[in-house]
């Protein structure tokens, strides 16, 4: 049922965009502009002021919609933006590196592209630099 749906469990009513689980029940409920697929055991989810917040597999509210942006949970974490910043929140809805990156991409086999006053490298995800940020930007760039 769900494979050959491009979003599977949302909905839609009235009042918004909301997620099922493979049993049916209702997990997200239907006040939201927009939910994510489930990645990494997690959706994303954009509330109605155009914050992001996330929700765990089982429904629950485990990041309450705060950020400007949040991407996909990928390796245990999301990078997100807040006031123009980018850093990363863990599965418990913990800051494990603060937003201070003019730009952050997904974590990839441990390490993430970022980008800091015109200029690129990569952090661990302790959020140490491990290749200098000293390069010109290419956003496509990842760590294979």
């Amino acid at each position: 049922m769900w494979s050959l749906n491009t979003y599977p469990g949302a909905f839609n009513t009235e009042d918004g965009r909301g997620r099922l689980n493979a049993k049916g029940d209702t997990i997200i409920p239907p006040n939201y502009m927009a939910t994510g697929n489930l990645s990494d055991g997690m959706h994303i989810v954009r509330a109605k002021n155009e914050k992001w917040g996330a929700y765990n597999s089982n429904g629950k509210l485990i990041i309450e919609p705060q950020f400007d942006d949040l991407w996909h949970f990928y390796e245990g974490v999301a990078n997100f933006s807040l006031n123009e910043k980018w850093g990363f929140v863990n599965k418990k809805g913990e800051i494990v590196i603060k937003p201070k990156f003019d730009y952050a991409s997904q974590f990839n086999n441990g390490f993430a592209y970022v980008e800091l006053e015109g200029k690129s490298g990569f952090i661990n995800k302790k959020g140490e630099i491990v290749i200098p940020i000293i390069y010109d930007p290419c956003r496509m760039t990842r760590m294979e």
